[in-house]
């Protein structure tokens, strides 16, 4: 592999198995970064090692339930007996779960957010831990244009607007710690989370689309490295917006 800004680094990819996780996990082993691809999905999770590695790069699968904190624990010290550090962190696993807040059961609220948000906390708190003592970090956090706002998305919404707070705080708390926290926000991306909106949900998200097209996964991952570079050291607290014009219409529910 070519020599580049991010060659042996250690990248943590949370939601690493399918969609955009699953491209960040190619393009960085494509720079040479050693890939702990994290999920629950353990053949597709292999099968993503393997491709990796026939590529002639370095990746291991962890499965875990990312939201909770005795997986994002043991995966830490699987990371660090394999790798010996962590250098960046790409916090991507994410849920949906739309209806009316009249519909929507306890679960339904707690499950988004646990999974959005609450491994985002869990898996930033160990991640800066590690980071910390050696003066190097990168973390980026995947939220969505959805914190805007949108129809039947109140638990989504609310899930990816914590993740831009949780996002800028920390941003400020770890400054000169030598390390970055910055977050991307895309739009509508062909990913399976996306294939499992209805019909009626599709289109009325391209009608205030202004592109009148759906991204691809490696639009987001563009940003991603550009943020996950070693030499963007001055570009901290960010938020990108990957999505076709559709966060300047954020007063259109989407």
């Amino acid at each position: 592999m070519e020599g580049s800004h991010m060659e042996n680094k250690v990248a943590i990819i949370t939601g690493g198995t399918s969609g955009i996780g699953e491209d960040i996990a190619f393009k960085f082993a494509e720079n040479g970064c050693r890939i702990v691809v994290v999920g629950r999905n353990e053949e597709r999770g292999n099968r993503i090692v393997d491709r990796i590695k026939a590529d002639g790069g370095e990746a291991i699968f962890v499965k875990a339930d990312v939201s909770q904190s005795s997986d994002c624990d043991s995966l830490f010290k699987t990371v660090l007996k394999e790798y010996g550090t962590v250098d960046i962190l790409v916090n991507n696993a994410g849920t949906m779960r739309n209806m009316p807040i009249t519909d929507m059961k306890d679960e339904d609220w707690d499950d988004i957010i646990r999974v959005n948000l609450k491994s985002y906390f869990l898996y930033c708190r160990a991640a800066i831990g590690i980071m910390k003592e050696k003066g190097y970090g990168r973390i980026i956090n995947i939220s969505s244009r959805g914190w805007l706002g949108g129809t039947a998305q109140c638990n989504y919404a609310a899930s990816k607007g914590g993740i831009v707070s949780l996002t800028r705080s920390l941003a400020l708390e770890t400054a000169r710690m030598g390390i970055t926290v910055n977050c991307v926000a895309p739009g509508m991306i062909d990913t399976p989370l996306h294939r499992q909106s209805t019909v009626e949900e599709v289109g009325f998200r391209m009608s205030s689309q202004p592109m009148g097209k759906v991204g691809t996964p490696r639009q987001v991952t563009n940003i991603v490295e550009y943020f996950a570079g070693e030499e963007n050291w001055f570009t901290t607290g960010q938020v990108l917006y990957v999505c076709g014009g559709m966060s300047v219409l954020a007063s259109l529910s989407s």
